[in-house]
């Protein structure tokens, strides 16, 4: 075949698909007397005797990055808005009902992908309308909201769900076969928004059923999407979420302590929720407490305002990407209580005269030393909070001062040495003291 050939065969083709899409939009046209075109731009499901079209719901689930899929299910209820335009009725009163749909995650097949700090899982329901038995051809029309709780599965204290409140109209067009009813299209609306950056209201979109919504864009278009929240903490300042601490000690090579274990030192601290949390004035709770867990929270520690919790006392309130200045002496640690997985946080503690820092940080229980240099800053970048321990230790090591020329190595010494001229000093005193009196005798 030449390629010429090839090239009128392809046109051919070309010619009979657009024939057959112009007579099926042409007979769906005639069949619903004009109500079918309004979808035609926009990719109406359709389908056929043979295989009817079906549609499917898409919940998406947004968390923070590092957060486990939860075991739940969720699900959507269908109320008859109308058919063939009648709102009451017999015939309304008639429409037959589309039962609860859902979806389940399992957390180990579930995994979702991540992007710029937020794990998104996304799953369709079954087919909405396989199972319905019509009584009549017509155009039925149903609104579909997600209920606003869980159809199986738990929440711990831990754990929240940020229900979406869309809201979109379909429209099921039920044709006359030659062995019975069958549904040739499914069009759907937005009525309520899913998300600001989601479908507009009013718009079409294409809810067809068998798409991957693993891979981008191939699912369907009737999108709910939810946001799970959790944290590890219990609000109880003994069970942190994250432990920011501080530790002074002394020069190992040094035979005496000379460090201030009352000295505060201060600390830059900002805490910034994951990208999946929409709250922008989020707030976090945390606490000062001392080596035996007692809350020690004071106006030493923030010079800010103290908020204060009924059961656990006085407490430094955070807000997201505002960095606070906390000052932590030795034996102290700032708890937080509550914390998101997927939120961050950074530190930074200040230079102070004479001490070397370093700080030993705890990733999701693993534990790294980040050394730092005498009279200099340490920082902790930005690092995600996880469902294992996380914890920042920072450890001050102080290299005392010693008088000109007299290393603090030989400081021994010259006591003794000190102790032995005052000896002989007294001694001759004494001596004097007793050859004056003979003579005066």
């Amino acid at each position: 075949m030449t390629r010429r050939d090839t090239v009128r065969k392809l046109r051919m083709n070309r010619g009979k698909l657009l024939r057959i899409t112009v007579g099926i939009a042409l007979a769906m046209s005639m069949l619903f007397g004009g109500a079918l075109p309004a979808y035609a731009a926009n990719d109406p499901i359709t389908g056929t005797e043979q295989d009817p079209a079906a549609a499917a719901i898409t919940k998406t689930l947004k968390m923070g990055e590092g957060v486990s899929t939860p075991e739940v299910t969720f699900s959507f209820a269908f109320t008859p808005v109308s058919v063939d335009g009648a709102t009451s009725g017999a015939d309304y009163n008639n429409m037959p009902p589309v039962s609860l749909k859902t979806v389940a995650f399992d957390p180990d097949t579930d995994t979702g992908t991540t992007a710029s700090g937020i794990k998104t899982v996304s799953k369709e329901t079954e087919s909405l309308f396989g199972a319905i038995t019509w009584p009549h051809a017509g155009v039925y029309i149903y609104d579909v909201v997600e209920t606003q709780s869980l159809a199986s599965g738990t929440l711990s204290v831990q754990e929240k769900i940020l229900y979406s409140s869309a809201k979109y109209r379909i429209s099921v067009f039920v044709a006359n076969g030659t062995s019975g009813l069958f549904v040739a299209a499914i069009g759907a609306e937005v009525a309520i928004i899913d998300t600001p950056d989601g479908a507009e209201a009013g718009d079409k979109v294409d809810g067809r059923l068998g798409g991957d919504p693993e891979v981008s864009g191939d699912f369907s278009r009737i999108i709910f999407t939810n946001t799970y929240q959790k944290t590890t903490g219990t609000g109880d300042p003994l069970e942190y979420v994250l432990a920011i601490s501080k530790t002074v000690t002394m020069d190992n090579t040094i035979d005496y302590d000379f460090a201030n274990r009352e000295r505060y030192f201060d600390f830059e601290v900002t805490v910034t929720k994951s990208n999946a949390n929409a709250n922008a004035t989020q707030t976090y709770k945390a606490y000062v407490l001392d080596t035996n867990g007692v809350n020690v929270t004071s106006a030493f520690n923030y010079t800010g305002t103290l908020e204060e919790d009924s059961t656990y006392g006085d407490y430094i309130e955070f807000t997201t990407a505002s960095q606070a200045t906390v000052h932590l002496k030795h034996g102290q640690y700032l708890s937080f209580v509550d914390l998101e997985v997927g939120a961050t946080y950074s530190v930074t503690e200040l230079a102070a005269p004479d001490f070397t820092p370093s700080c030993e940080q705890t990733i999701d229980d693993v534990a790294t030393n980040i050394p730092g240099t005498v009279n200099t800053n340490l920082s902790i970048p930005g690092t995600g909070i996880t469902e294992g321990d996380d914890r920042a230790d920072f450890t001050n090591v102080y290299k005392t001062v010693t008088p000109t020329g007299i290393g603090i190595d030989e400081l021994p010494f010259f006591v003794l040495a000190g102790l032995a001229l005052t000896g002989l000093v007294v001694f001759a005193a004494l001596r004097y003291r007793r050859r004056r009196t003979e003579n005066d005798a």
